[in-house]
């Protein structure tokens, strides 16, 4: 079976981007190789602007000024509206108080979606609020009109795959 969506030129896929597109509900259209093309375009530019990268777990995004930061993740963290959140991000409407939480079991990240309304995607994919999404090193979380990169940082345990 064939994808009879188009291929991006660059100049194409760099327009989208610079429209807005790199958020993950914007290009569910596209191919999942120009989708995998723009989470990883995404990434690399958060981290070009971030300057030094983080020893530990760190969500990444972009403030409302437009610079982009860190924060650590420690054992859990909370991403909402609320002030009580540890990723406050009260103008962005779209977010729910308490919106995601993201917790360390054995060294890894796990996404759980705290009965939001508007949901939460993991790379472009919907995380329903009775699972937790396992979380690898350059994920992209989007919720409300906020976009947030995982990263592993430098001690990520290795990826197990199952036969």
């Amino acid at each position: 079976m064939t994808d009879a969506s188009p291929i991006l030129s660059n100049e194409e896929f760099d327009a989208l981007l610079a429209s807005g597109g790199d958020r993950p509900t914007a290009l569910g259209h596209l191919r999942p190789s120009d989708q995998l093309r723009a989470q990883l375009k995404t990434v690399t530019t958060l981290l070009q602007e971030l300057g030094p990268l983080p020893d530990q777990p760190a969500l990444v995004r972009r403030l409302h000024d437009g610079t982009v930061a860190a924060v650590a993740i420690g054992d859990s963290l909370c991403a909402g509206r609320s002030p009580h959140c540890h990723i406050a991000c009260p103008e962005d409407v779209g977010l729910s108080k308490r919106h995601f939480e993201i917790t360390q079991e054995a060294g890894h990240y796990f996404l759980s979606d705290l009965h939001s309304t508007n949901g939460t995607l993991v790379n472009g994919q919907p995380c329903p609020s009775q699972e937790r999404r396992h979380l690898l090193d350059g994920d992209l979380i989007s919720a409300g009109s906020s976009l947030f990169a995982f990263l592993a940082g430098s001690h990520a345990p290795p990826v197990i795959l199952a036969h």
